[in-house]
């Protein structure tokens, strides 16, 4: 898994207008998370063709931390685009084009270990 350094993080932060909260804010994202957070990603998602607009950007973060505690919706979105995920963009929030049985793999596995 690629890390990503503080340079990168800054260009994608800037470009975006990405903080914790995520687009819109200024508040700083954290190196450490947002690498975290694409190792969780890289091993738990799969990238798809399209937008998936079944699950946004904040619901994506809540099934992140059931397996790393706490991360910010930035910089989750910040750790997304980085690995390369296209994204739409819907007030603080936005959509990935992560798939959806990923997404319910990740959550079924969760409540098999008891994390839900």
């Amino acid at each position: 898994m690629e890390r990503f350094t503080q340079q990168q993080l800054e260009v994608v932060a800037k470009e975006h207008q990405l903080g914790d909260v995520g687009f819109g804010s200024d508040r700083a994202l954290s190196l450490s998370r947002v690498n975290e957070v694409a190792q969780w990603i890289a091993d738990s998602m799969v990238m798809v063709k399209t937008i998936n607009r079944s699950a946004w950007s904040y619901t994506l973060k809540h099934v992140c931390e059931m397996d790393i505690q706490y991360v910010s919706n930035g910089e989750f979105i910040t750790a997304a685009i980085l690995l390369g995920y296209q994204h739409k963009r819907s007030g603080s929030n936005c959509w990935f084009n992560m798939g959806t049985g990923a997404i319910n793999a990740a959550r079924k596995r969760q409540a098999s270990e008891g994390k839900r």
